[in-house]
């Protein structure tokens, strides 16, 4: 069927939708899905007017053949002849019009196929079309972003240590706290990619890292003065910041679905 198409190919998921580094990727993924929609919609339209073109042939052919049969059966009567024309009648109704009309029924099964099928794409790129855009625009949830728990390593042992980053329009926060509450606001934040990097409040400890490839993990150093070495730090992700994506889910047509994996697909639903 002209609607037909590998659909597997334009699955993304939430992380590669929100990660800054998949962002890009996922939206030009489900730019193609769009395209390959469109193209399915027009491809349908054709096939349902070569289908509307057949079933006229057809139809018209019955109603040859009926009147054949019909003329025919009147000839069956004729002297020495009629024999023949017998037989012609014969083929005409048990051979010849059984064919066409089950050929009509093909047809007639198939065109009502292709025209849900038509439907249902339509719907889709229509709706994918008109929530694109408010995806495309999402920007992408950093993967430092989140509340990060672990301790510091300082010559009489560790040192307890918690940092909760936010991020609000590109703009990163941090505010730690060492050995417990109260927290305080970290300075001069620099986080590039999955490096980082800020000043400890108003102290003079500096704190270089990076995270880890599966987002888990933040490894680094504070350092500063009176630091005769640096000392290690590591923490781990106890809590995630959602993207906060708001996405339009229709009834009809594809829409980003999350299952328990986070795994999301354009998917055929049609209530």
């Amino acid at each position: 069927m002209a609607t037909d198409f590998d659909q597997s190919k334009y699955t993304v998921s939430l992380d590669e939708i929100t990660g800054s580094d998949t962002h890009d990727a996922a939206i030009a993924k489900l730019k193609a899905y769009l395209a390959q929609l469109q193209q399915a919609v027009v491809l349908g339209k054709n096939e349902q007017q070569q289908l509307s073109t057949s079933l006229g042939i057809v139809n018209a052919s019955d109603a040859t053949v009926t009147q054949l049969i019909t003329e025919t059966a009147k000839l069956t009567s004729l002297p020495d002849v009629g024999d023949v024309f017998a037989w012609h009648w014969a083929d005409l109704t048990i051979v010849v019009q059984p064919a066409i009309r089950d050929y009509r029924s093909a047809l007639n099964s198939q065109i009502t196929r292709l025209d849900s099928e038509v439907t249902k794409v339509s719907t889709y790129a229509d709706n994918l079309n008109s929530n694109l855009p408010a995806w495309e625009a999402l920007h992408p949830v950093s993967p430092v972003v989140g509340i990060w728990t672990g301790s510091m390593k300082g010559p009489l042992g560790p040192i307890p240590m918690s940092l909760t980053i936010t991020e609000q329009n590109g703009v990163f926060t941090i505010s730690d706290m060492l050995n417990g509450p109260p927290a305080q606001q970290c300075t001069l934040v620099s986080i590039r990619g999955n490096v980082v990097s800020f000043r400890f409040g108003t102290n003079g400890s500096y704190f270089n890292g990076q995270v880890s490839a599966d987002h888990n993990t933040l490894t680094g150093d504070m350092s500063g003065s009176g630091f005769i070495n640096p000392w290690p730090c590591t923490l781990t992700k106890t809590k995630s910041f959602d993207a906060g994506i708001a996405m339009i889910v229709s009834g009809r047509g594809p829409f980003v679905k999350a299952s328990g994996s986070n795994h999301i697909r354009v998917e055929r639903h049609v209530k």
